[in-house]
């Protein structure tokens, strides 16, 4: 009789642990999901209206924003990097104006590992193409 209900006890302890497990991965998903809701609704605002800092830039500096735009459209991720990584250096680009590039600049790259762990190629061969570009 006492290992009868020391059975019990046992297969009550283990079904309260599995409900707990259970729970708490339940809570973790949907944490989770909650996290990606939430940072996409942060990331809302696009590439190409963070340009608007670029309205008083050197012609250079506009030129080359339009340039990497025009390759963001196309997914041109590794051009769109690197020219904006380019017009940055430019002589008379203000604090304000760096700033927004620096916040284009990891949009594009965030876009592009998101991008690239859905396994487009285009984005893992922008990946690989910056990594080469940097190491000279």
């Amino acid at each position: 009789m006492v290992e009868s209900q020391n059975a019990d006890r046992s297969l009550t302890a283990n079904r309260h642990r599995l409900t707990m497990r259970l729970c708490l991965r339940a809570a973790a998903l949907f944490l989770a999901v909650g996290f990606v809701a939430v940072a996409g609704i942060g990331c809302s605002k696009s590439v190409s209206s963070i340009g608007s800092a670029l309205q008083t830039a050197p012609p250079e500096v506009k030129k080359g924003w339009d340039t990497a735009m025009a390759a963001m459209n196309t997914n041109g991720y590794a051009v769109a990097i690197m020219e904006l990584q380019r017009i940055k250096q430019l002589p008379g680009v203000s604090a304000a104006q760096s700033k927004a590039i620096d916040e284009a600049s990891t949009k594009i790259s965030d876009q592009m590992y998101a991008a690239a762990n859905k396994d487009d190629p285009k984005a893992k061969a922008a990946i690989e193409d910056l990594r080469n570009n940097w190491k000279r």
